[in-house]
């Protein structure tokens, strides 16, 4: 600036395009402070996104496989309750097979002649 000047002095010019210089070259430095500071934030937020996507999407895995889990689990319940209903039919057909058969031999031996008495049908089992 002095050199523009003739080497001796500066002129309130001078002195003027200096301050507006500096202040122009600090706007510009706030500026690109701001900007950082924005970016920062935009890549936190972004951050906080994905993070937050990631957990809903694995409680969300969590939760179907703990539903599948329960439902086999029900599944199998009622498979086991549908085999002992199986059990228990085939056990009273079995009783009651046995009965008429029972019910059978008395009525066969008292149509040969024999005395008609009761028969337990248990007793015809042993």
């Amino acid at each position: 600036m002095i050199e523009q000047n003739g080497g001796g002095h500066y002129s309130n010019q001078m002195y003027e395009d200096a301050q507006r210089f500096r202040r122009e070259e600090e706007e510009q430095r706030q500026r690109e402070e701001e900007q950082r500071k924005q970016q920062e934030e935009n890549q936190r937020q972004e951050e906080i996104e994905r993070v937050r996507k990631e957990t809903e999407e694995r409680i969300r895995a969590e939760m179907k496989a703990q539903a599948e889990r329960q439902s086999e689990e029900e599944q199998r319940k009622q498979e086991k309750q549908r085999k002992e209903e199986q059990k228990a039919n085939c056990e009273t057909e079995e009783k009651s097979t046995a009965e008429v058969e029972a019910s059978a031999v008395v009525l066969h031996h008292s149509s040969l002649g024999g005395a008609a008495h009761e028969v337990d049908p248990l007793e015809t089992e042993r």
